[in-house]
């Protein structure tokens, strides 16, 4: 109840009273969670830092360490409170640990080079919950966080699930270039749980620049199974298009059956490759399926792709147009044939604009 109450801004001077009231409770979690949402709650109020005072001396070490944090988020922008956020951070208890990885976010940043330093050895400690906290304080300042990071994904084969998805998180967030993130992230494409492989999926797409070191795992990634995790695998292939040359012959599979939403992003997706001969003739498949909604995606696929061989893929339209019977298909049919005749056929060899 009171980390409920602690939420309530807007009605702190409603609230206030109460929390002050249970700070005498003969349950040390209680004081130690009433602290804090009085911490929350009571900038300027001069009652409630006269009401936690006393309990500086409370006989439970956490209720101690939370009345500290307290008196660091009642001053917010005083970096001299950053020692008492990173013993916070440091808490067995789980509450006072992610609040004072919280205020971190904004204060840390004021002394980055000592709030940095503290959060790596909370993590280089290996404890629970400080070290998942701690890795989310460095991830709310990754501009300065960078040497952090081994330490951090050091830490990746010695954790649980939810250890891994905070590391996999930190690692993209910090990392801008991917040169330390993505090993770890093509690692964790074999993690035995679906939530972290779809984590690292989701972090290997800030690097399309990179690609190459990745998309051989990420084309291993298209046979997944779990469908959410093929339908993000196929997203990266899109965005890479060319590099993912070797992913071609399983999307190309994935196009013609399967689950409906896989379907469209592969065909999307090979709308990203060159017109090769096997992508044209994957493409002319889909473009007779029964489904209209698969005709229209191999529509757009092919438009895409019509750009850099505009003959050849205007017969594969001008033949699908006279065999399609839905309006619509035809009507986007038609659009892509206007598209196309007004692009300037590519020569052989000719890059794509």
């Amino acid at each position: 109840m009171a980390d409920a109450l602690g939420h309530f801004d807007e009605h702190r001077d409603k609230v206030v009273e109460p929390l002050i009231g249970m700070l005498s409770d003969e349950n040390p979690e209680v004081r130690t969670v009433t602290v804090l949402a009085l911490g929350k709650l009571g900038k300027d109020m001069s009652k409630v830092q006269e009401a936690i005072t006393p309990l500086s001396n409370d006989p439970d070490v956490q209720v101690r360490i939370a009345v500290k944090v307290a008196n660091a988020l009642l001053k917010p922008e005083d970096a001299s409170q950053i020692p008492a956020l990173l013993e916070g951070v440091a808490a067995k208890d789980e509450i006072t640990s992610q609040t004072a990885a919280r205020a971190l976010r904004t204060v840390g940043k004021k002394a980055a080079e000592q709030t940095v330093s503290g959060l790596t050895e909370i993590i280089e400690k290996g404890e629970e919950p400080s070290t998942k906290n701690a890795i989310r304080a460095l991830g709310f300042m990754p501009a300065h966080a960078m040497p952090a990071l081994p330490k951090i994904l050091a830490l990746y084969d010695r954790g649980d699930k939810e250890r891994r998805l905070e590391v996999l998180k930190a690692s993209y967030i910090i990392d801008r270039n991917g040169d330390m993130a993505i090993p770890v992230l093509v690692k964790a494409l074999s993690d035995e749980d679906t939530a972290v492989r779809k984590q690292a999926l989701t972090g290997l797409m800030r690097y399309p620049d990179k690609a190459e070191t990745f998309v051989g795992p990420v084309a291993k990634a298209l046979a997944d199974p779990n469908e959410d995790n093929r339908l993000y695998a196929l997203s990266i292939v899109r965005r890479v298009g060319p590099k993912a040359v070797e992913a071609q012959p399983a999307v190309a599979a994935m196009s013609k059956e399967g689950p409906y939403k896989v379907r469209l992003a592969a065909i999307s997706a090979l709308g990203s490759f060159k017109p090769t001969p096997e992508i044209l003739k994957a493409l002319s498949y889909t473009l007779l399926d029964s489904e209209p909604r698969i005709r229209e995606a191999s529509v757009g696929a092919l438009r895409r792709i019509g750009q850099t061989n505009t003959n050849e893929v205007k017969a594969i339209l001008e033949a699908a147009q006279l065999m399609e019977k839905d309006q619509n298909v035809k009507s986007v049919i038609e659009q892509a044939l206007v598209g196309l005749s007004r692009a300037k056929p590519a020569s052989p060899g000719e890059p794509k604009k």
